[in-house]
């Protein structure tokens, strides 16, 4: 029997070395694979090959706040590196209640749209991915090796 926790408070995305801060309530970050990991090709007398594709781009959606501060951190962290035609920047993100890690190059792929009404909204960005695999967590592996879990 395994038994586990679950804290979403834990989780850290770090966009171009600063925390990522202003949540919005529910969902706080998605990865999203671009292309499968595998496909399969079957053939007409039920032969199988597995296709392993080795294209690993991806999405990172990020949910703040309207009025969350890290809004005008990404704004113009766009309009600076559109400035000098190198628009990518690290992104490092760590889940350690759920076992994932995952350091790569990002890219503002979509804007998110801005909308006022009478409750505080929330700005979904679509941060482009060179690679979405994430790993189990090295900390959290080490130590579950020195203690034999």
């Amino acid at each position: 029997m395994s038994l586990k926790s679950f804290d979403p408070t834990r989780a850290k995305v770090n966009i171009a070395f600063n925390d990522v801060t202003g949540w919005a309530p529910d969902t706080k970050f998605t990865v999203t694979p671009t292309n499968p990991r595998k496909t399969v090709t079957a053939g007409v007398d039920n032969d199988i090959s597995v296709n392993v594709d080795s294209r690993h781009v991806g999405t990172l959606e990020i949910n703040l706040l309207q009025n969350a501060e890290f809004n005008k951190y990404l704004q113009y962290l766009s309009l600076g590196l559109d400035q000098v035609n190198f628009p990518f920047f690290p992104i490092l993100i760590s889940d350690p209640t759920s076992d994932y890690e995952l350091a790569t190059r990002g890219w503002i792929e979509t804007e998110p749209d801005h909308a006022v009404a009478q409750e505080t909204g929330t700005k979904t960005w679509i941060i482009g991915l060179e690679n979405s695999r994430g790993a189990p967590s090295t900390a959290l592996a080490a130590g579950q090796f020195i203690l034999g879990l």
